[in-house]
């Protein structure tokens, strides 16, 4: 995916070079040491496990981890010696483990917008359906498919093309980037079609928890409290109102009086109907037990939109810029281009665990716990 065209030709003054490189040097910094912060998080919380979601946050972890190790320590080496010096089989190795991170990242997007689709479509029966199992056969099946997939297009583009177009003691990039429009149905196409499908999923919890939130498609709906007394008691005093959600729920009382102390009628004791009362409390419960599951879902909503749209801002210039390239060579896309979008396309790995620890309070304990800050604040006070 790196692009230096120039040979050893230097690219930037000696200030430049010192400069970017204590930027790239702290964002390697902050990706993997946030990564494996999540990762140890992970490992370390019994609460962070025991939901399946945690599995997929994971996964991205460990890809964004990969980026922060092997894509920006490669990319920034080259950077340092402008050139590429590894040569042919090390290039289209790290290619090919970069493209697969790249698009495991946007596949865990995915099936984390799927996860969380089907949580609120499922309900009760989703932890019955989303086993970790599940999903953790799904993201090996995935990480497989991904390997192969890149593994054939590096390795045996240049052969079937008939092509070599690539000087790997200076350059390292996929042959395919050098064959018209092939970038638009490798890379753009599929990138649209698997952001499409997460917006598609992340519009449709939106609108599910939209519609619960106004009773639509509610297990309440139906089971709406009256407003009226309701003379179904079998005395005056067997029934009390209390206010709960802000409407007067009928209940039975904790204690009735004695059938001696009852009013005295023609019937007999005993000889009316007893009727039950339906028990509104426990459909205000349930209703407030909603509403808190309603801003969960909202919550975690939120985040995964945030994820989305992060990935899409720091990949989408990158996945353009391979299809502008494709099409009208180095004559529209610089050098200093592609160093830009590909860092910044690589930043998406360091503002992730970012995301987490703002958004999550499990994570941020952890963060804590592991930078100390906790320790800190009680030998401070001591």
């Amino acid at each position: 995916m790196v692009m230096n065209t120039t040979g050893n030709q230097p690219l930037h003054s000696h200030a430049g070079l010192v400069i970017i490189s204590l930027i790239v040097a702290a964002i390697i910094t902050v990706t993997v040491v946030g990564n494996i912060f999540v990762i140890l998080a992970y490992c370390r919380d019994p609460r962070i496990r025991e939901k399946v979601a945690n599995l997929l946050i994971l996964n991205l972890a460990i890809t964004d981890l990969i980026v922060g190790v092997f894509s920006l320590i490669f990319n920034f080496s080259r950077f340092i010696h402008r050139f590429w010096p590894y040569g042919e089989i090390v290039c289209k190795l790290w290619t090919i483990l970069d493209f697969t991170v790249c698009w495991m990242s946007i596949i865990t997007i995915v099936l984390i917008s799927w996860d969380r689709y089907t949580l609120v479509r499922l309900g009760i029966g989703y932890k019955a359906y989303q086993t970790k199992k599940r999903v953790g056969l799904i993201l090996i099946s995935c990480w497989i498919i991904v390997v192969i997939y890149w593994s054939l297009i590096a390795f045996t583009w240049g052969p079937i093309k008939g092509m070599k177009a690539i000087h790997y003691d200076t350059t390292c990039r996929m042959e395919f980037n050098y064959t018209r429009f092939a970038p638009l149905f490798i890379n753009l196409i599929p990138f649209s079609i698997l952001l499409s499908i997460a917006i598609v999923m992340n519009v449709s919890v939106y609108i599910n928890i939209y519609n619960r939130s106004k009773g639509i498609n509610s297990p309440y709906s139906n089971r709406k409290p009256p407003t009226q007394p309701i003379e179904q008691c079998t005395t005056e005093s067997s029934c009390r109102y209390t206010p709960s959600e802000g409407s007067a729920f009928l209940e039975q009382a904790d204690e009735v009086k004695p059938p001696n102390t009852m009013k005295a009628t023609n019937e007999p004791v005993g000889s009316r109907p007893e009727r039950r009362v339906p028990d509104y409390s426990e459909i205000a419960r349930s209703m407030k037990k909603e509403k808190m599951t309603l801003a969960r879902h909202r919550k975690a909503a939120i985040v995964l939109t945030i994820l989305t749209g992060c990935f899409t801002l720091f990949w989408l210039p990158y996945k353009i810029m391979t299809v502008v390239f494709s099409l009208c060579g180095s004559d529209c896309v610089s050098d200093a281009l592609w160093e830009v979008t590909e860092v910044l396309a690589w930043c998406n790995s360091t503002i992730n665990p970012v995301i987490y620890a703002a958004f999550s309070v499990r994570y941020r304990k952890n963060f804590r716990y592991f930078l100390q800050l906790d320790r800190c604040k009680c030998d401070a006070r001591k």
